[in-house]
């Protein structure tokens, strides 16, 4: 259990740190003017971490309504800073960019209508009312945003996007906290309290290798490239005119 315990103490700290050096890299590179909504949602996240860290040695109780608190406002975060991705992704073209938006809404609704249906379905081992209506609430907020970053990452391939771009790392961060928040909550609902320590591990797990990926993007040079250039640049100019064109009429 100790070693449980110094692994949990280990990865929170890093996890606390790593959202600091993200913002000193935005900062320095001025990409905060390029990704406004990710760059507040790497500032609250530093926050939390410090009032986290130091909430729980003070009060048990308060850091519970803490964290069930922040997951709330972390899920609209997640959700604007994909939305933010979007947008970015269709930037350069007009046209593109409303198609964008509005597809973006429509899977939004539907994943959310799926997530909700699967997770009051899905079996639960936990016997406390109001943390089984917790874990359901996150489940499918989980569900709704493993959904969007999935899409998101087909239109980075559609747009012929690779890894070094800016957009395809933030999606590959969030990509991995979801999926291991998938994977924290499975255990967690299925076990019930028994499975309390494997979540209170696994989860920031997730959250830690997430924010890591994003200090390797915004401080590798390799991270460079414009968010204009991608190699299907003819291609989606002809399509963002051909679609201005069925919009005028």
């Amino acid at each position: 259990m100790d070693l449980i315990q110094t692994a949990e103490t280990i990865v929170w700290i890093i996890g606390a740190l790593a959202p600091f050096a993200i913002a000193i890299f935005m900062l320095r590179r001025k990409l905060y003017r390029d990704f406004p909504v990710f760059f507040m949602y790497i500032a609250i996240h530093a926050v939390q971490g410090v009032v986290g860290f130091f909430l729980i040695r003070f009060s048990q109780s308060k850091y519970f309504w803490f964290y069930w608190g922040f997951e709330g406002l972390d899920a609209f975060l997640t959700l604007a800073v994909i939305q933010e991705m979007f947008s970015v992704i269709f930037a350069p073209y007009e046209a593109l960019q409303k198609l964008g938006v509005v597809v973006f809404r429509w899977l939004a609704v539907v994943l959310c209508i799926f997530a909700i249906v699967t997770a009051i379905a899905s079996p639960s081992g936990e016997i406390n009312s109001t943390m089984n209506a917790l874990f359901i609430l996150d489940r499918s907020v989980q569900v709704l945003q493993l959904g969007l970053v999935f899409f998101l990452f087909v239109f980075c391939r559609v747009f012929g996007m690779t890894w070094r771009h800016y957009v395809f790392g933030i999606a590959a961060g969030l990509l991995t906290m979801c999926t291991i928040g998938m994977i924290a909550l499975a255990i967690r609902t299925h076990k019930g309290q028994v499975g309390n320590s494997w979540f209170d591990l696994v989860a920031p797990i997730g959250y830690t290798l997430g924010t890591l990926t994003w200090v390797y993007y915004f401080s590798s040079e390799k991270s460079v490239v414009p968010l204009n250039i991608v190699p299907r640049t003819d291609q989606l100019i002809a399509w963002n005119q051909a679609l201005s064109k069925v919009g005028q009429r």
